[in-house]
């Protein structure tokens, strides 16, 4: 499951800026899982577009669905969405520009270079011009 993360901030023209904490590598060790989650929250706080991501692993998708919004949420997000989740197992990445608020995300990659990758590839399709690495992850254990 890939997709850019959607962005309205290149039609408005307003400078993005990210509050992103990435959860704790105690999270991705402590849970031993086969499903992963990753949601995200957009808002607007003095004109700028603001972005907070989060991910959750699990035994199955519904939790881990359940831990990727309670993440988005200790990381300062009110009402997050679901971007995206799979049962199936690899590694999952998010990549943002916080000058356009382009993102992009993906999940069940085969390598950790493979996740990084795409989910820089999907941010530049999705119009950012310098995509970050916000975080990565592998969905069974922390590798």
């Amino acid at each position: 499951m890939n997709h850019p993360i959607e962005t309205n901030a290149n039609r408005h023209s307003v400078r993005a800026k990210l509050i992103a904490i990435v959860a704790s590598a105690s999270l991705a060790s402590a849970q031993v899982g086969a499903a992963s989650a990753i949601a995200f929250e957009t808002t607007s706080a003095s004109g700028q577009i603001v972005r907070i991501f989060g991910y959750g692993i699990a035994d199955n998708v519904d939790d881990a669905k359940t831990a990727a919004l309670a993440d988005c949420m200790d990381n300062g997000a009110s009402f997050p969405q679901i971007a995206g989740s799979t049962s199936e197992t690899g590694w999952g990445a998010v990549h943002y520009d916080e000058d356009t608020g382009a993102g992009g995300w993906v999940l069940a990659m085969s390598t950790k270079k493979k996740a990084k990758k795409k989910a820089k590839r999907f941010c530049r399709d999705a119009g950012g011009e310098n995509c970050r690495l916000l975080f990565v992850f592998h969905d069974t254990t922390d590798k």
